[in-house]
């Protein structure tokens, strides 16, 4: 459907320049529409001439069309016409409801924090992988004994979902060429699969060789847009540096000799004073205890909630003070270890909130030559020199960021399915929102994945 002129005064093209159908006995397109007038949902002209259009049936009681594809430039209103067919087919031609569900406890992180999806609906705002803000515009019961999968990731994330969960992933398996002949470039398909359609299609992309691969990648995920707190009482930067390497009893950073007069030209630069340490690998900012102590931090490391739902710059800054204190950055490599795991765990959201591909792994430290006493986590990401936002601010480790010769930028921000298993089933539940695409952010790692249109119904009922 392309652009044509305007009718009766409707704001928007009503009636299409290009229209093909194929030929149809009837349609229940208008019984579509006389249904969505009688429970209070009215469609605009070109709304209604798409469903008597696409929803013609043919003698002997077929659809006329299987696939419709419908091209609205620069005007809203598809999802509404998808949910329209879907609220006909659920009341008026008997057709099965599919549920498309996450268990019932999955974190969903919303603008005022996080939630089960479960006690998510109307009147919350979810994120997009756009990493904006989306609303919630509906909300299903809680669904027993669905079929359930555990769908896993690359980088170790999880989910658990029901068999009809709908996810857009590419096929690294099926390629395409776009362009012209000659200069045309390589690409996969993108497709919208189930959970149990995924599972039976298999997830390796080279299943018959040794060479490791996985077929289903998922939507990019990109820096959450959240707004600039004015309700913080340490700079994000320098609270970042002593959590990463401060005294816990004391205001006080430690630091090697050699970058000691660097962090005393840091910390005076934001506004602090800089006290007298006899010790030469370490920095007091006198005062700073009183701020720690309200903030809930002294003698209880840990990253308050408040801090890690700031903006993106004050993120960046957070994870810039963590990095430049306890983290290293080698040959376009950024790795952060820490025997905290709370503190381990808010570094591994803070480098996803702000678009990077970041894996945590745990170990017992013998890898450095020596067993530690405690757990240690390790986060690791690729972060480049021209990304939007830069994980470090020291000088020398800004430089560590350029990528060997041999640094590959395939999966620096996005995941692949790596796993699906079958687990016992769990209550589940959805919601729907207000995107195009039907996408939003589910589980603590901010997996892409994709409500349901069918959900409309139970909005309506």
């Amino acid at each position: 459907m392309g652009a044509g002129p305007v009718v009766d005064g409707q704001v928007g093209c009503q009636v299409p320049n290009h229209l093909w159908v194929p030929q149809y006995d009837r349609s229940v397109g208008d019984k579509c529409v006389e249904f969505l007038d009688a429970v209070g949902i009215h469609l605009d002209e070109w709304q209604q001439f798409c469903l008597r259009e696409s929803l013609g049936i043919k003698q002997g009681g077929k659809w006329s069309a299987k696939e419709v594809a419908l091209m609205t430039p620069r005007q809203n209103g598809k999802t509404l016409i998808t949910e329209a067919r879907e609220l006909l087919g659920l009341f008026l031609l008997n057709e099965k409801l599919i549920i498309h569900c996450l268990a019932t406890d999955t974190p969903v992180l919303t603008v005022a924090g996080w939630k089960q999806i479960v006690d998510v609906g109307p009147g919350d705002y979810v994120f997009h992988p756009s990493g904006k803000p989306i609303a919630v515009t509906g909300k299903s019961p809680v669904w027993l004994r669905q079929n359930c999968f555990r769908v896993t990731t690359t980088d170790g994330r999880e989910l658990i979902a029901d068999a009809d969960h709908s996810w857009i992933v590419t096929d690294r398996r099926q390629s395409i060429s776009r362009g012209p002949r000659g200069r045309a470039e390589r690409g996969f398909k993108t497709l919208t699969l189930t959970t149990k359609e995924m599972y039976e299609l298999g997830v390796e992309r080279y299943p018959d060789r040794r060479v490791k691969g996985y077929r289903f990648t998922l939507p990019r995920q990109g820096v959450l847009q959240l707004p600039e707190r004015d309700d913080l009482p340490i700079d994000p930067y320098l609270l970042g540096a002593w959590l990463g390497d401060g005294a816990s009893y004391h205001g006080v950073i430690t630091a090697s000799a050699a970058d000691a007069p660097w962090w005393e030209g840091e910390v005076a630069r934001l506004g602090y004073r800089v006290g007298n340490n006899k010790h030469s690998n370490r920095v007091s900012v006198p005062g700073l205890v009183a701020q720690l102590k309200e903030l809930g931090v002294y003698k209880n490391k840990h990253i308050p909630e408040r801090y890690l739902r700031a903006s993106p710059g004050q993120r960046e800054a957070l994870l810039q003070g963590l990095m430049d204190a306890d983290g290293t950055t080698s040959n376009g490599r950024a790795g952060f270890v820490n025997t905290n795991r709370q503190i381990a765990e808010g570094v591994l959201f803070l480098a996803r909130s702000l678009g990077w591909r970041a894996v945590m792994s745990v170990s017992d430290g013998s890898g450095s030559g020596f067993k530690a006493t405690v757990p240690q986590y390790r986060v690791a990401w690729m972060p480049k020199l021209d990304d939007e936002f830069c994980p470090v601010r020291m000088p020398r480790k800004v430089a560590n960021l350029v990528p060997a010769p041999n640094f590959r930028e395939d999966g620096r921000f996005t995941v692949s399915v790596k796993s699906i298993e079958p687990v016992e089933s769990v209550p589940v539940s959805c919601i729907t929102v207000d995107a195009e695409d039907s996408l939003f952010l589910a589980g603590e790692g901010l997996i892409p994945t994709r409500n349901s249109a069918q959900l409309f119904a139970t909005a309506h009922e």
